[in-house]
């Protein structure tokens, strides 16, 4: 993996707090780096590295960021989705606010652009009407449902361990995205009309099926899909939570009965495993793992990058992006 660029400063408004980090790109705007589920600001940084200026601020009234879901750029804007307030929050490349929109379905999750308006989200809606449909295209201008699609026969049965966590891709170059369920290693291609194009069942040894919900500090951390993406090229990359090798001696929390994962623990507790393949010839090109719980895909020029929150010899957290070599 190439270095990019790095992101974060060591003071000021620039700093990257740590926690569970991600980035988006836009070729004209730069970086957008958030932390979930924080309730802001946004920080916005140049394709140097160079910080620009934040984007929301914490709150809960009008124009306000209560709890990111997630953000990305959509058309000339930079759109927010907030859980706590319930709206998509969208914003100018200043960051000056520009209005929201209710959002109105049940589930929330990370979306992806398609056009100047609308969005296709990852989330599972369990109204009856939508259950089980794992992919939802929305007007942000509105915040209203305009499709909902993504589900092959009852592979997204809710019942199912981690049903409700839903793993894509962002859209590709030929207006399609990948869609699969965090426990299991089944994934399928759709159009954003709502056309399955193809779907792909199998085992992976070191994918092991879930059954059933681990007892933290207990069982072993399960393999679970966190996301997708695809190259140009034909290549489909793989993006799962592993178990980190020392996770039976991490450092874990118990408040009450309940044993829980704060994030600072997070890195001792599980790793982060890239895979790729090769769609065309159907084969696994390689895999590549970082001693990291929070290393994200993201899309760099429609191509694959991976974003990895790393620490200076002074303990300053910066942000590394990275793509594959050439």
């Amino acid at each position: 993996m190439d270095l990019v660029v790095r992101l974060g400063d060591a003071e000021g408004p620039g700093i990257i707090e740590g926690g569970d980090v991600f980035v988006r790109w836009h070729e004209v705007q730069g970086y957008l780096v958030f932390i979930k589920p924080s309730a802001g600001p946004v920080k916005v940084f140049d394709h140097g590295g160079r910080f620009l200026h934040l984007v929301g601020r914490s709150g809960e009234g009008p124009g306000e960021i209560g709890g990111i879901v997630d953000v990305n750029f959509v058309g000339n804007r930079i759109v927010a989705l907030d859980w706590r307030r319930r709206y998509w929050l969208s914003f100018d490349r200043t960051g000056q606010t520009l209005g929201e929109a209710r959002h109105s379905m049940v589930g929330t999750g990370d979306f992806m652009p398609v056009d100047d308006n609308h969005i296709v989200m990852a989330a599972i809606d369990r109204r009856p009407d939508f259950v089980a449909q794992p992919l939802h295209v929305v007007n942000v201008a509105t915040g209203e449902p305009v499709r909902h699609f993504g589900a092959v026969g009852s592979n997204w049965t809710v019942t199912d361990p981690y049903a409700g966590s839903v793993a894509a891709s962002h859209v590709s170059a030929t207006g399609t995205l990948w869609v699969g369920k965090a426990a299991r290693p089944s994934i399928a291609e759709w159009s954003l009309d709502g056309s399955l194009v193809q779907s792909i069942e199998g085992e992976l040894p070191w994918f092991p099926r879930v059954a059933a919900y681990p007892e933290i500090g207990k069982d072993r951390p399960p393999t679970l899909l966190r996301s997708l993406a695809t190259s140009r090229a034909g290549q489909l990359w793989m993006l799962t939570s592993i178990a980190d090798p020392g996770w039976r001696d991490a450092e874990l929390t118990t408040i009450g009965q309940e044993v829980v994962i704060e994030q600072h623990q997070a890195d001792g507790y599980r790793d982060t495993r890239l895979d790729v393949f090769d769609l065309g010839a159907g084969v696994h090109v390689g895999f590549r793992t970082w001693d990291s719980a929070g290393a994200r895909l993201l899309t760099l020029d429609g191509e694959p990058a991976v974003s990895v929150l790393e620490y200076t010899d002074a303990m300053v957290p910066r942000v590394a992006i990275y793509r594959a070599s050439k």
